[in-house]
């Protein structure tokens, strides 16, 4: 049987001041989901409040200009490429883009593209972009017409 002060002089021999053993220094390399590429869905696209094809020539490009920032975005990044966004609550002419979403839950957001033109979207679990319109008309003023 060995004398346990032995054994303790052992393991204290071992640590070399100044230096971290390599095995610790290291960690295993886990993805940092703030540099994640955001990927685009339209699983949840309305047809039915669609107006793309009423886009007017410099709304249509920068909605498709926006749609390819995005893609190109992470967390980090989607800021700085132009992509601002704001919540739109579930009341008056917004209720109808909540009537098909998976979960009443939803954080609905809206990108203004120019003049009324916007892009509708939320952000699921896996951070991929929900797109669920793209209209030519604020939905806001829409009402009162």
């Amino acid at each position: 049987m060995k004398d346990a002060r032995l054994a303790s002089q052992l393991v204290v021999g071992q640590y070399k001041p100044g230096r971290i053993p390599e095995q610790s220094a290291f960690g295993p390399i886990k993805d940092d989901p703030e540099e994640k590429f955001y990927r685009i869905s339209f699983r949840y696209y309305r047809n039915d409040l669609c107006q793309i094809k009423t886009l007017l020539k410099n709304r249509g490009r920068e909605g498709l200009n926006a749609i390819k920032k995005i893609g190109q975005s992470t967390r980090r990044t989607l800021y700085q490429n132009g992509i601002n966004f704001y919540p739109v609550q579930n009341n008056g002419a917004y209720s109808i883009l909540f009537a098909r979403l998976p979960s009443r839950d939803v954080e609905l957001k809206e990108h203004k593209l120019q003049g009324e033109s916007r892009i509708f979207f939320f952000l699921d679990e896996d951070d991929m972009f929900q797109v669920i319109a793209i209209t030519d008309i604020h939905l806001e003023t829409e009402k009162h017409r």
